[in-house]
């Protein structure tokens, strides 16, 4: 079990009376409060729509027409804190409106990187790989979209189902709050309002459908649970690549269909967004690597092994052999070029990173030494770890600049 907070966490066991303590210690932890909290809060959806309509330093009043969700915040502001000043009011919105623009920024991104992290994590191990996500749902910005296609995109490649489970159940309107007093909220504001708490369940239901796992929004939340928990009848991963696709950002959709008779219901990732930018290729080699390093699929598609030896210490050598007569160079300024970058990795037994070691083997080489080495065995990269007894999984994952081919192999290794 995980929190987003990180302050409570329980690895895999077998004790449910440790995942009952650990349940209980489950507190809010928001990471910067407001001293209006308590009977105003403004959401990072509320917030991000603010910025887009009118920025964050809109203009009083006349800003007011252009924004439901800046006269919805001011609306709140009102009724929470009964100051008799309208222009007052509307100051201490817009502030509010800042701090949850950052804030909440810096929460969902915390979310999307604990669940990436997590993802990882569930990629090391055997058998079935399923997350349940037990949350109130939250925003994924525009600009944080690349985040959260990587997320999936992790998740796919590592054959982990995120299932979730939106623990507000079946909610009701958040306008006609009991506990608020005042007048009534005009059309415009309930509807914004409503709006407001649908857009928490998208990345829910996004990250469900687009991984292969289930979505629960209603009130049986042990159902959504027992669901979560089962596996797929049916599990298929299909590839699609768009072509002369516009590095907008703008959000493209998907269709799933089956031709059958049969009444199936097919259930699939919505779309994709295309990136905001060209990829950086430095950036997309040290992301395939990091991807490689975190999953348990083995590729063999360099002329590249493992071995390992335990020496005194005890020390553990991870020894990486590389065949150079095998590799694509590429011939510039009178030498044969190639780079590869090697990352030896070091889990426990239960799948925990522990250390990783990066090394760059940077080939220039004469034509003379180029006929030479057709004769010569591999060459050895040696990565040397200071280990206890125990038993780990080591992760070598090489990958060469030129033909930017990867491989990536596991093994095992008992330290007495």
């Amino acid at each position: 079990m995980y929190t987003t907070s990180g302050k409570v966490a329980v690895d895999f066991t077998t004790s449910a009376e440790a995942i009952s303590e650990a349940l209980l210690k489950i507190r809010p932890s928001p990471r910067t409060a407001s001293a209006l909290r308590y009977c105003l809060n403004v959401t990072y959806f509320q917030a991000v729509q603010v910025d887009q309509q009118v920025s964050t330093h809109p203009i009083y009043p006349d800003d007011l027409a252009r924004s439901a969700a800046l006269r919805t915040a001011v609306f709140d502001t009102d009724r929470c804190t009964h100051i008799p000043d309208p222009k007052t009011v509307f100051d201490t919105a817009v502030q509010e409106i800042r701090d949850a623009l950052i804030n909440g920024k810096q929460e969902t991104r915390a979310t999307l990187m604990m669940l990436q992290n997590l993802v990882r994590h569930m990629a090391l191990l055997p058998g079935q790989r399923s997350i349940i996500l037990a949350s109130p749902g939250f925003f994924v910005s525009p600009d944080l979209q690349d985040q959260g296609t990587d997320l999936l995109t992790l998740a796919i490649r590592a054959k982990v189902l995120i299932n979730t489970i939106d623990v507000r159940g079946v909610w009701t309107s958040p306008a006609f709050d009991a506990s608020q007093t005042g007048r009534a909220p005009s059309a415009d504001i309930t509807t914004f309002k409503d709006l407001d708490a649908s857009a928490s369940d998208d990345e829910l239901i996004a990250l469900a459908e687009g991984t292969g796992g289930t979505v629960n929004l209603n009130n049986d939340f042990l159902g959504g649970v027992r669901k979560a928990a089962e596996t797929p009848e049916y599990l298929y991963v299909l590839a699609f690549e768009p072509q002369n696709l516009k590095i907008d950002g703008s959000f493209h959709p998907l269709k799933v269909t089956v031709e059958t008779k049969q009444k199936l219901a097919v259930q699939a990732r919505r779309g994709y967004w295309a990136p905001k930018r060209a990829d950086d290729p430095l950036a997309a080699s040290k992301q395939e690597i990091e991807n490689a390093v975190f999953s348990t699929d083995e590729i063999h598609s360099l002329p590249v092994e493992l071995h390992t030896q335990l020496v005194a210490g005890p020390k553990l050598d991870v020894l990486t052999s590389v065949d150079l007569k095998q590799l694509r160079l590429r011939k510039a300024d009178d030498r044969n070029r190639n780079d590869v970058t090697i990352v030896a990795s070091l889990f426990d037994n239960n799948g925990n990173f522990l250390v990783g070691s990066q090394k760059i083997l940077q080939l220039r080489l004469k034509d003379e030494t180029v006929e030479r080495i057709e004769h010569d065995p591999p060459i050895t990269i040696k990565t040397t770890f200071d280990v206890k007894p125990g038993i780990y999984l080591v992760r070598l994952v090489a990958r060469d600049a030129e033909a930017q081919a990867i491989t990536a192999q596991n093994g095992a290794v008992t330290v007495p």
